[in-house]
């Protein structure tokens, strides 16, 4: 403009970085989502009908049943009942169902001498308080076969039971000669941080991805099915090699996938 200043041009943002799918900040949402909602998520946006029902409650407690029978036969009576962790128990409903069950089983088959600890697990504490004014849960409770602790997957450490107090540490599980845990868990480990690959032609390709962009947040609000490009996210695949965690374990995992035959993708 003739006699003015000249017009300065800001030029847009460089993209965000890719990273490591595990470091992308959609795992924050994710979490930030179920802490917000808390138990009102089961109310009408988490799905649950399909792990939270007697049928796969029943199949679980058939399975316990068995493996708590085959420990007695292997070996003198245990010190201790059976831990049965449940991790991200969410509402409650399936570990109510599966407490019952297993009752109900150790009773129609007369075996009163295989006792078990049930302990349903969140990492949201508004999710552990709504279990313990549930009146549904405390009979089980008083009966000591249900307990409760706030405990967070990804962090890991110990559990501290609320009920009565006992603490589960790694040492109590300890693989030669400790108790055996028997763990479950649905819909849980899909929410938590982990990479992705592609393997292809002896390559081994990670996924990443420059996540949400800064101010944009999971949409909360219906359970619209949003594709990741729609919220800006993109997913890009590189070139990665072994070792590449540095971990023996899970490198010999990708080393696995990575010698089958024909393309491969896996979480």
């Amino acid at each position: 403009m003739a006699g003015g200043s000249p017009r300065q041009v800001v030029p847009p943002p460089p993209p965000p970085a890719a990273v490591r799918f595990s470091a992308s900040n959609l795992w924050r949402e994710q979490r930030r989502f179920y802490l917000e909602k808390g138990i009102g998520a089961w109310s009408s946006q988490v799905p649950y009908q399909a792990t939270c029902n007697p049928v796969l409650a029943n199949a679980y407690a058939q399975l316990i049943v068995r493996f708590l029978q085959d420990r007695a036969r292997a070996g003198p009576p245990p010190a201790h009942p059976a831990v049965l962790l449940e991790l991200g128990s969410g509402p409650g409903l399936f570990g109510f169902l599966t407490v019952t069950r297993l009752l109900e089983l150790l009773e129609m088959l007369a075996l009163p001498e295989l006792r078990f600890l049930y302990v349903m697990s969140d990492f949201s504490a508004e999710n552990v308080a709504f279990w313990r004014t549930r009146p549904e849960l405390a009979p089980l409770v008083r009966q000591g076969v249900l307990d409760f602790a706030q405990y967070d997957v990804g962090a890991g450490g110990d559990l501290q039971l609320l009920e009565s107090g006992l603490l589960l540490d790694r040492g109590r599980f300890a693989q030669n000669g400790g108790e055996p845990l028997i763990v479950l868990a649905n819909y849980v480990f899909d929410t938590l941080p982990q990479d992705v690959f592609r393997m292809a032609g002896g390559r081994l390709l990670e996924g990443r991805t420059t996540g949400l962009p800064e101010g944009v947040s999971l949409p909360t609000l219906d359970n619209s099915l949003l594709a990741l490009s729609q919220l800006g996210v993109g997913l890009e695949f590189h070139e990665a090699a072994l070792p590449y965690y540095g971990d023996p374990f899970f490198d010999a995992v990708l080393k696995e996938y990575l010698e089958a035959p024909g393309e491969q993708s896996v979480l």
